[in-house]
């Protein structure tokens, strides 16, 4: 990271250039992907209550544009952002200095998850609304599946294997999806970092007009 010494002209600010890359690194699923967008207080006010199978599990996907994305579905950016943070409880690093310190590189709020058409996967839960009974939850189940995470961070702060090794961690230790490592016994979402796709240096920075 270098930071312009000379004294910035009348009128004009000087920005501190910023020497950036962006890492793709593609991820194969070690464990299905589970999808859930439903949300508690629509749990709650009896949203399910008529619905079909099909009409639960087609709600829960988080849908891209196939026409765009080149696929139907995707995995959320905060899932993978959250996993890496999350993460550093099993390194020596610290969550706070994470935070804020790489981006995920996606124009849209999902990362396209490459897989076949999800099947439906049923598991036994417990409703909180009345007293723990047993419930059945549907879930769109992906597996297998991979994905291509485009990740922007300094190079002053950190190396392409340090990140390689963040998210190889993300996806052991914490996952991402419903029923993850993080959460459940059942250990759905893990990921395995395989290769890296692309990578590309940025400068951000210089003069900018008052």
């Amino acid at each position: 990271m270098a930071i312009a010494g000379r004294q910035a002209a009348p009128g004009k600010l000087q920005k501190m250039e910023i020497d950036l890359v962006e890492v793709t690194f593609h991820v194969e699923g070690a464990a299905p992907y589970l999808a859930n967008r439903l949300d508690a207080d629509r749990v709650q006010k009896g949203w399910l209550d008529g619905k079909t199978v099909a009409e639960i599990v087609d709600y829960c996907r988080y849908k891209l544009d196939p026409e765009r994305d080149g696929c139907t579905d995707g995995i959320p950016t905060g899932a993978f952002m959250q996993a890496m943070i999350n993460g550093a409880r099993h390194t020596k690093a610290k969550m706070t200095e994470l935070r804020g310190s790489f981006v995920i590189a996606q124009c849209d709020s999902l990362v396209p998850i490459q897989a076949p058409e999800p099947t439906v996967r049923a598991d036994v839960g417990r409703n909180p609304n009345a007293r723990s009974a047993a419930v059945v939850i549907y879930r769109p189940q992906y597996w297998p599946w991979a994905a291509d995470i485009p990740i922007r961070f300094d190079l002053g702060r950190y190396t392409t294997q340090d990140i390689a090794n963040m998210l190889q961690v993300a996806g052991m230790a914490i996952g991402v999806g419903d029923a993850r490592p993080e959460k459940c016994a059942l250990a759905m979402g893990r990921f395995d970092v395989i290769s890296v796709v692309d990578e590309r240096r940025i400068t951000v920075g210089g003069e900018m007009a008052q």
